[in-house]
């Protein structure tokens, strides 16, 4: 029986002859002998999010191999230090785990290692394994540090044709502001740990920074690096309001750097407004979560967002099965924004002086408490 343990240290799983405790170079040239294993691609999925105060990494990893010749296949993959709710699994079914005696080294510190074995794996096709696990993520000097061990390279002992490495990683606005996140590559030489900016995306999505990143070994290399983000704790706030059309009332949020104020709801004028302060010389956002069916019953789905009467400097729109986000940005001081229905610019004016007419003749009244309710979480 043809076996081999595999180091499964995130990335590029480390490869070694199961009857030897030493480790073997079995590739130096292509094509890869007879029996191999490899790994072309890996698919890392993270939410970073509040977790009852706590900010917590939710980890989803799928590792595809291609086996040629092997009938048992053993693994060992990193884990970072408090995980919980580590699963396995090999197709659809669970695989039983156990923690093994020795650590991955990382710029953060050790990671313990768990070890799983899969008898008679697919030969001369794919196959894919999957992971889970969830940690808080440390604190280091003021800084948020999520670490993916990706640089399983220093281990290898069979070489891959070549590893692409596809991560994502979406934190929640209310846990980052997109200036402090940053993306590093780190790898270990001689005992010297080197950090290099890595390329990425990131766009806003649904109440989150989406992070985007693709990392390729070099042919017949192993990837080497490790990915770590860093961000600082976050200065926006959370504002909740109501609005009642009709007998339905709607539930507003909306994630922000600034200071909100004065929100506003008009029926007739099917407008919502607030105002908007903050330090002068910065970049504001605002991220409103406007339930769909509040959206096609008051605007058809055709509306748009203004600062003071003129677009925002940005403006992207995302969704999911019941909210539409409505992303934007201003140079801060004082603004009002509103969401009305787009009508032709040459009305935009003539509706924008109603809507100040109307606002402040509210805001010099009681307001009745059928008429507004809404609700300020700071």
């Amino acid at each position: 029986m043809k076996k081999l343990f595999l180091l499964a240290l995130v990335s590029v799983f480390t490869l070694s002859a199961a009857f030897t405790a030493q480790f073997i170079t079995l590739v130096t040239a292509n094509p890869i002998p007879y029996p191999a294993i490899r790994m072309p691609y890996e698919y890392i999925d993270t939410t970073i999010s509040l977790d009852e105060g706590v900010v917590k990494a939710k980890v989803n990893g799928t590792y595809t191999f291609f086996n040629a010749g092997y009938d048992n296949v053993t693994m060992d993959y990193p884990v970072p230090p408090d995980s919980e709710g580590i699963s396995v699994k090999f197709g659809n079914t669970s695989l039983d785990w156990n923690y093994s005696n020795w650590n991955y080294s990382t710029v953060i510190g050790d990671f313990p290692m768990i070890w799983w074995s899969i008898e008679e794996p697919p030969e001369y096709e794919y196959f894919n394994v999957t992971t889970y696990y969830e940690h808080p993520v440390p604190l280091i000097d003021g800084n948020y540090a999520f670490l993916y061990a990706m640089g399983t390279g220093r281990f290898l002992a069979d070489w891959p044709k070549r590893t692409t490495a596809y991560v994502t990683i979406r934190i929640g606005m209310d846990v980052a502001s997109s200036e402090t996140l940053n993306l590093y590559t780190i790898q270990n030489f001689s005992g010297t740990w080197i950090w290099e900016p890595a390329d990425y995306t990131i766009t806003p999505e649904c109440g989150t920074w989406k992070i985007t990143s693709t990392f390729q070994s070099e042919f017949l290399e192993p990837l080497v690096e490790d990915v770590l983000l860093t961000f600082m704790p976050t200065t926006v706030s959370t504002y909740h309001h109501e609005v009642v059309v009709g007998d339905q009332t709607f539930d507003i949020y909306t994630i922000t750097s600034s200071t909100m104020s004065d929100f506003n709801f008009s029926l007739p004028l099917k407008l919502i407004s607030f105002n908007v302060t903050g330090p002068e010389g910065t970049i504001g956002f605002c991220n409103v979560a406007i339930p769909k069916t509040l959206l096609e019953s008051l605007w058809d789905n055709n509306y748009t967002v203004l600062i003071d009467g003129s677009p925002p400097l940005t403006l992207s729109e995302t969704s999911n099965g019941t909210h539409t986000f409505l992303y934007f940005t201003y140079p801060h001081t004082a603004h009002q924004v509103t969401i009305v229905p787009e009508f032709p610019s040459a009305l935009i004016v003539p509706l924008l002086m109603i809507v100040t007419l109307v606002t402040t003749l509210i805001l010099g009244k009681t307001i009745p408490s059928n008429r507004r309710k809404g609700k300020e979480h700071t």
